[in-house]
């Protein structure tokens, strides 16, 4: 779910989120998780909430700001 602080409602913008694994190992992995404007209009500010369903943690992350509570994840633009 894509939500921007101007209410907290889907944005009127269009955008698409898109997620795979890119590397797995004992123990962990890494995922990629792309977020794109697919309309005319900006979007922002935004954020992106999701949950890990097995226990997953984040541990780094490059190009957002994540904050974790139990599997619930939500993740903001970097400054």
């Amino acid at each position: 779910e894509v939500t921007t602080d101007e209410g907290g409602g889907t944005p009127d913008a269009s955008c698409s989120v898109g997620y795979r694994v890119v590397g797995e190992w004992p123990g962990g992995f890494q995922g990629e998780i792309a977020v794109r404007n697919t309309g005319s209009a900006a979007v922002g500010p935004w954020t992106l909430a999701f949950s890990f369903a097995d226990g997953q943690s984040i541990t780094n992350m490059w190009g957002g700001t994540a904050t974790q509570d139990a599997g619930a994840v939500s993740v903001a633009p970097a400054p």
